[in-house]
């Protein structure tokens, strides 16, 4: 299992970490989250965060590939309704010092085809906000021929209620 360790604090001093990032405060109080791995599977970002870095350091967020037992393919990260209707929203600012990191939707499967958006929503969903700032991507899943042997359309780059700004990064369809 994966264990998250913190240091206590609640401040600017702030910090926790598990297998796959690392957590601290920027100098304005936020939250910056730097990826120490690559993350195979979805990660959900309520919309109540407020304002949050990623540093995606060359590595990849890739949603959960379609399966050929009913689920459909998620993407890579995907904003969830959260908890608390007084919060200004969630804006990710993801980027990449590394130069090569990626946010994935993933990819069809024969029973379902189509591919997931890089970035997506859940429903309900109030004020989700994304920039893809310097070198970060974000990249819609492969489609997969299905079946019947058409093919499934490959996921958007970003899809649902969220504002995108793109500022030095890149979004592609899959």
């Amino acid at each position: 299992t994966e264990e998250t360790t913190t240091n206590g604090k609640q401040d600017k001093d702030e910090q926790a970490s598990n297998n796959n990032v690392t957590v601290t405060v920027d100098e304005n109080g936020n939250y910056k989250v730097e990826l120490k791995q690559d993350v195979n599977k979805t990660v959900s970002v309520p919309d109540t965060w407020g304002t949050v870095s990623v540093d995606l350091k060359d590595h990849t967020i890739k949603g959960d590939d379609a399966t050929d037992d009913a689920a459909a393919a998620k993407p890579g990260l995907e904003f969830t309704k959260g908890t608390d209707a007084s919060a200004a929203g969630t804006t990710l600012n993801v980027v990449d010092s590394a130069g090569g990191g990626k946010v994935q939707g993933g990819a069809g499967s024969a029973k379902n085809p189509n591919g997931a958006a890089g970035v997506g929503t859940a429903n309900g969903v109030d004020n989700a906000k994304i920039s893809v700032g310097a070198s970060a991507s974000v990249v819609g899943g492969a489609g997969a021929t299905g079946e019947n042997g058409t093919g499934g359309n490959g996921g958007s780059g970003i899809a649902g209620a969220v504002e995108p700004t793109v500022d030095g990064g890149s979004v592609t369809g899959g």
